[in-house]
């Protein structure tokens, strides 16, 4: 009974409207009601209350429907998602955090090469010496970007002061860092965080309106990029996206977070990285300069719930 109710819940939400114009649209595609009706073996009253939204559609006719319009495997789970048959994701409490990061931190602090942690957001968590070297800044300024709260590769990524290394090239960075954020989140672009993820970031950046002019820009055409990525990628919770800036390992046990591999672009700066992370630094961790990584874990999970009535 319980999750009937979540579902009528979810459907009431503007993932409502989203489902209800794609199974409209996809159902015009094959045919008249009556047409699909028939060949699905239901009445054709019951496809016109889904297409009003009078009664959420069941996760069976969503399935039946795009098998016969022939989608992909993701847009099914895309679709069961915005009915609300899908969970949407809720960052664990800061102790779980850090006892499955900490033993990934081990490991990134010997790369000579930048690593990060990231949370499906993007948002740092935790970086080894050679990502502020990349970035143009030094240890001092990594820490305080990161207890500032503002350690974001999109957000950076927007911001002219950081001059990456690793390419010569802004358009060419920020398109790979959206094409980073739309694998990651393949199978959430369900959930409120990403549906008005535009919203948030313009109160994010609504300090400066040039960046966020810049984040709309990427941001038009990575959700159509996104579409392309539901048909041709695949990633479960231990898989791996590859890019050609990128290697991307999800946390085991873990989703909500990734290792970040920032594959050097030319022989001169794997070089230059080698050279500068002679000596081993400590791993930058954000729950050791942050003091309230609580309050940004419920600030997610917030933005993340179903909305009310």
């Amino acid at each position: 009974m319980n999750n009937i109710v979540s579902i009528q819940q979810a459907f009431r939400s503007q993932q409502a409207e989203i489902l209800i114009a794609e199974i409209k649209a996809q159902r015009n595609r094959i045919g008249k009601q009556a047409i699909v009706a028939d060949k699905l073996h239901i009445h054709h009253t019951l496809i016109s209350k889904y297409e009003t939204g009078k009664a959420p559609p069941t996760a069976h006719y969503l399935k039946a429907l795009a098998e016969c319009a022939k989608l992909s495997n993701g847009e099914v789970d895309y679709w069961l998602g915005l009915a609300g048959y899908m969970p949407t994701t809720q960052m664990p409490d800061l102790d779980q955090i850090k006892s499955k990061l900490e033993l990934y931190c081990q490991d990134i602090e010997r790369s000579v090469f930048p690593v990060a942690i990231v949370d499906y957001r993007l948002g740092f968590w935790a970086m080894n010496a050679a990502v502020h070297n990349v970035n143009g800044f030094g240890e001092d300024v990594a820490r305080q970007i990161l207890s500032s709260g503002r350690g974001n590769m999109l957000e950076m990524g927007l911001d002219e002061r950081f001059a990456c290394e690793t390419t010569q090239q802004p358009d060419s960075a920020r398109q790979a860092t959206f094409a980073l954020f739309e694998s990651i989140n393949i199978n959430r672009r369900h959930e409120n965080f990403y549906i008005n993820f535009e919203e948030i970031m313009r109160k994010k950046l609504r300090a400066s309106s040039k960046a966020f002019t810049i984040f709309r820009k990427y941001w038009n055409s990575s959700v159509e990029m996104s579409r392309i990525l539901r048909i041709s990628l695949t990633t479960g919770q231990e898989g791996k996206v590859v890019s050609h800036r990128e290697q991307v390992e999800f946390v085991r046990d873990l989703p909500q977070f990734a290792v970040v591999r920032f594959v050097p672009q030319t022989n001169a700066l794997a070089e230059a990285l080698q050279k500068r992370s002679a000596t081993i630094q400590p791993v930058l961790k954000l729950w050791d300069v942050m003091l309230n990584v609580e309050v940004l874990i419920r600030e997610y999970n917030i933005e993340n719930l179903i909305e009310p009535d």
